[in-house]
């Protein structure tokens, strides 16, 4: 592990990657000060980290070489953390190092016939420091996708409507903007299970029942997705908790992560005065990540 202190200057090949034409423009590096947010080149970084006045924000859209390099030799990160951020994961972690924590979370993605992808943001934080990674994403999924909580974050900095003070503060919203997206899903499945119970008890004449049952199942299986999703999430903010009095990031009691509680992925609405239970002894296998 490489303290922060140590990191001064690129290396030959890290530099040589970094300043390749058409490669920097890949990533985003942000100062967000009180004077409001500034951008930066990438290979500004080391001197950048030095600075105690401001929250340094590099945002990745995808961990490539040269996110790799920079993510290893500018910050000096975990090769088992690097890693994590080029492969897919397909469950919720958090470790937390000497000067930094390193999470995975997910974000479910409605895809179709009731399919729900899983968007991955991975995130380093540290004393002054926020890096975001994102993806891998599955070809299905609109690049797009994977910005929706960074961005919303982002325009509110720039905008001035929300100001930050550490980069557990950062990760703090970008992480409720994914819960707030979470929620909504969560918030449409039931509205549109509460209609086709209502169908059921109504006694309505199907045309279709075949039809009917499958609309039921795309239902209830996008709802066991992002259970999926939120109770190993719900995991790893316990074991955060339960270090925090040994993490040495300030702020670091103040988890950001806050998702779906597990008892809350547990048991989801279905509909005005019913709820539909999905226990893990379900004969049917939950959903596959993608």
């Amino acid at each position: 592990m490489v303290c922060l202190a140590g990191r001064h200057a690129l290396s030959g090949r890290a530099a040589s990657l970094l300043c390749a034409e058409g490669r920097v423009a890949e990533m985003d590096v942000l100062v967000v000060c009180d004077a409001g947010v500034e951008r930066h080149d990438v290979v500004e970084l080391p001197r950048l980290l030095d600075r105690q006045d401001a929250v340094v924000w590099v945002d990745i859209p995808a961990c490539d070489e040269v996110a790799v390099e920079m993510l290893s030799a500018v910050f000096g990160f975990h090769r088992i953390a690097v890693h994590d951020c080029v492969e897919r994961n397909h469950v919720s972690k958090v470790h937390i190092y000497p000067d930094h924590v390193f999470t995975v979370l997910h974000a479910p993605q409605p895809g179709q016939r009731g399919h729900v992808h899983y968007v991955e943001l991975d995130q380093f934080i540290g004393r002054n420091y926020l890096v975001t990674v994102h993806g891998p994403l599955n070809p299905a999924v609109d690049p797009q996708v994977a910005f929706l909580d960074t961005g919303a974050v982002r325009r509110r900095i720039e905008e001035k409507n929300l100001h930050i003070s550490s980069p557990v503060e950062l990760s703090h919203w970008i992480v409720s903007a994914l819960i707030r997206r979470e929620s909504d899903l969560v918030a449409n499945l039931a509205r549109e299970s509460g209609e086709l119970e209502q169908r059921v008890m109504l006694g309505e004449d199907l045309e279709d029942p075949e039809e009917f049952l499958e609309e039921l199942f795309r239902a209830w299986y996008r709802l066991l997705a992002v259970r999926t999703i939120a109770t190993p999430a719900a995991r790893p903010t316990d074991g955060w908790r339960g270090k925090s009095a040994s993490c040495p990031i300030p702020l670091c009691r103040c988890s950001p992560i806050s998702p779906i509680s597990s008892r809350q992925s547990r048991r989801w609405p279905m509909g005005s005065g019913s709820s539909c239970t999905v226990s893990s002894s379900s004969t049917r296998p939950a959903p596959r990540p993608t």
